[in-house]
């Protein structure tokens, strides 16, 4: 009070002492607490982060799959129309063939060239 003012800083925690350390010491730790709850929130964050983009290079995988999957059921369903068509166009020249009133020898001569299968039949019952 000496300074002439009308209050002083009695009613402050000494400088020095327990109660002065004790302070300190809780409120350096709840300062740790939280930097610590920071860094579990970036920490958090950051996995976050990693695990959508890896989510979203997965989703790409899987669409450019799904995509490869589509084109080879098309050219799949392509090639079976084709050999459907080869088929009946087989069929066609064969009864046209029979129709045709052909010598023995002409006919053995085509048995000697090689015949497109034309069986449904799968690999294991041939």
């Amino acid at each position: 009070m000496s300074s002439g003012q009308w209050w002083d800083d009695s009613w402050r925690a000494p400088r020095r002492g327990p109660a002065w350390d004790r302070r300190q010491e809780g409120f350096q730790r709840r300062q740790d607490e939280r930097m610590e709850q920071v860094r579990q929130i970036a920490s958090l964050t950051e996995q976050v982060k990693n695990e959508t983009a890896r989510a979203v290079r997965a989703e790409q995988k899987v669409e450019a799959f799904r995509n490869q999957v589509a084109q080879q059921n098309a050219d799949i369903h392509a090639m079976a129309t084709e050999l459907t068509v080869g088929r009946l166009k087989i069929a066609e020249l064969q009864k046209e063939l029979d129709k045709a009133n052909t010598p023995k020898r002409a006919r053995k001569e085509l048995d000697k060239v090689p015949q497109a299968d034309t069986s449904k039949k799968t690999r294991k019952e041939k």
